[in-house]
Formats: structure tokens, C-alpha cells, sequence
């Protein structure tokens, strides 16, 4: 066979086959399909679910460091609380000095309050413990009207006997003995029974020597 009859084969081969799947489709109304159709590619739907991973908390260990409170200890103090109807005594520790003259020739004694009793009715003091050989009490009463009294009993306390070691009187008017006021004993319990009458006000504030504190 021939070159040209090779030729003249292959070109039938190829008309027949353009006739077959361009013509033939044309003519038909029918889509010129080249290759073959593939299936459409559809998105699966099924889903592969993977259980989920369980989170574990591991516990934190935590020291708690407790820092104590520093606290002040205040100083050891001797208050005297007083029954009803008479206000609790606030020590203070204010130095003031006592100057003789001539009727009252005692030398002068540096004294500090030790306690001080404000009310205005009658009352006894709760017990109180002078811690001096030497001690002096103070008062100034303020009335209401002219017939105002005012008297105090110092009593030493004792678990035997009680006993009433002195009773300052105020008398309106007069100016009182400053003798009733120094006390030259101490060591002890004493308290203050107080009858009180027409009065504003009552101040007694008890001092000792301030040469004793310094020396405690």
C-alpha cells in the first residue's frame, strides 16, 4: 500500500469521525460532547465526629502565709470605775505643783493626777489601790441652788473590817482646810462613798507624788 493511500484513509477516518461527533449532534439539536461525562462531584455530607478531648484541671497548690498583727500593749494602769450615778475616772499623768505658804509650811511635793471622778449624784466609787506612802484628794463642786451639800467618806477596804478613815465635808461659801486633803499612807484598797445633793457638778481627782512613777 501506497503513501498516499495511507493518507487518503486516515483522512476518511477523521471525516467520519467529525461527521459522527460534531455533525451528527449539530444536526440533532444534541450537545457536542468531546469526552465522556464524568458524574458531578457532590459534597458528602457525612462527617467524621471525633469525640472531644476531656480537659483535666490540675489543683494549684497555694501556701496562705498568715502575717500576725503587731498589737501595742498598753501600759498597766489602776482606772476607777464608780457605782451608778457617778462617771468613770481618766487617769492622766499631768504634773502640777503644790506650793507651801505660810499657814500650810509642808514643803513642796511635785504630784501628778492619778484619777479623776466627775457626776453630780450620790454614789460610791468601785475599789482603787494607791501605790505611794502619800497621796492628796481634790475636789470642786459646783451647786445648783442654796442648799447644795456635798461630803466624801474615804474608806480603806479590808476583807476583815472596813473602816472610814476620813470624811471631807464642802460647805458653800467656805473655802475648806487644805489639811483634809493629804493623806500620808498608802499601800492600799481605799473607795469613795459620795453624798451628792443639789448639785451641777462634782470633779475629785485623787494625786500621788510624781517622784514614785519616775522611780518605777
Amino acid at each position: 500500500m501506497e503513501k498516499r493511500d495511507i493518507i487518503v484513509i486516515l483522512a476518511a477516518i477523521i471525516v467520519v469521525f467529525i461527521m459522527a461527533v460534531v455533525v451528527k449532534p449539530v444536526i440533532t439539536g444534541q450537545p457536542v460532547i468531546f469526552l465522556p461525562e464524568s458524574p458531578p462531584v457532590t459534597e458528602s455530607s457525612d462527617y467524621e465526629i471525633y469525640p472531644e478531648t476531656p480537659y483535666t484541671i490540675a489543683p494549684v497548690d497555694t501556701e496562705v502565709v498568715l502575717t500576725p498583727e503587731q498589737t501595742q500593749i498598753p501600759e498597766e494602769t489602776q482606772p476607777i470605775s464608780t457605782a451608778t450615778n457617778v462617771q468613770a475616772p481618766t487617769p492622766t499623768l499631768t504634773p502640777m505643783t503644790w506650793q507651801p505658804n505660810p499657814d500650810d509650811p509642808m514643803p513642796a511635793i511635785q504630784m501628778t493626777n492619778y484619777a479623776e471622778i466627775i457626776g453630780k449624784y450620790t454614789g460610791s466609787t468601785s475599789p482603787f489601790r494607791i501605790p505611794t506612802p502619800y497621796w492628796e484628794l481634790h475636789y470642786n463642786v459646783t451647786p445648783a441652788d442654796m442648799s447644795a451639800s456635798f461630803s466624801i467618806d474615804v474608806i480603806e477596804k479590808s476583807e476583815k473590817e472596813e473602816k472610814t478613815i476620813r470624811t471631807i465635808s464642802w460647805r458653800n461659801g467656805k473655802e475648806p482646810d487644805p489639811r483634809e486633803f493629804r493623806f500620808f499612807e498608802g499601800g492600799k484598797e481605799y473607795y469613795m462613798s459620795i453624798l451628792a445633793n443639789q448639785l451641777k457638778e462634782y470633779r475629785i481627782i485623787i494625786q500621788i507624788p510624781l517622784k514614785y512613777i519616775r522611780d518605777t
